[in-house]
């Protein structure tokens, strides 16, 4: 009875770490991001994974583009792969260690995109009981593995970035950032028309 009650008291306490862990994680990135340490972010983020996450939303959005009117079976697997290869080095320039600091210091990447489309911004630090809680009810858990972020909290759904946790071995790291809108567009924005008739725009991104 006695190992019986041990045993399930270590089960309780291995649960309540491993529920508390993304938002420790969190917590730790949000810290390497504001006093700029490059190496601890470095360690707490999937690069592989992060750039294909921009990747598809930059593709997706720009295949739109094309007249207005989506595309279908092999012409449009074609395109994409060509979109990807102009929008590789866009997504080059959002990886580097500066501008990921600087997006996910406040939500918008400064040093690339100098003109704030954004009228609202996130604060990745929960400094605060009320923003840790704000967290809280945002998160969404996927599984045992996958966890999400949707911040500003307050913000309209268009306004907010969704940041993707996936745990890989014993550490959470950011594997995804689905961007706002706004923020797409301007990206978008650096990329030649689809016909070659000037910048992309989107008009139907979801």
């Amino acid at each position: 009875m006695r190992w019986t009650l041990r045993i399930g008291l270590l089960l309780i306490v291995a649960w309540v770490i491993f529920a508390i862990s993304p938002y420790v994680a969190l917590y730790r990135l949000s810290k390497a991001v504001e006093e700029r340490n490059v190496a601890e972010i470095a360690e707490r983020i999937n690069f592989r994974t992060l750039r294909g996450s921009l990747t598809k939303q930059i593709v997706g959005d720009y295949l739109l583009q094309a007249d207005g009117k989506e595309m279908t079976g092999i012409n449009r697997q074609i395109a994409a792969e060509a979109t990807a290869t102009v929008a590789d080095p866009i997504i080059a320039q959002i990886l580097t260690p500066d501008v990921v600091v600087d997006l996910l210091d406040d939500g918008w990447p400064q040093q690339l995109l100098r003109e704030n489309a954004l009228s609202s911004h996130f604060d990745l630090s929960p400094n605060s009981l009320r923003k840790a809680w704000n967290f809280f009810v945002s998160s969404e858990l996927r599984g045992f593995r996958i966890i999400y972020f949707s911040l500003p909290a307050d913000a309209e759904p268009a306004n907010r970035y969704r940041l993707q946790m996936r745990l890989s071995g014993l550490r959470w790291r950011l594997s995804g950032i689905d961007l706002p809108q706004a923020l797409r567009q301007r990206l978008l924005d650096k990329l030649p028309h689809p016909n070659g008739t000037g910048k992309a725009n989107v008009t139907q991104a979801k």
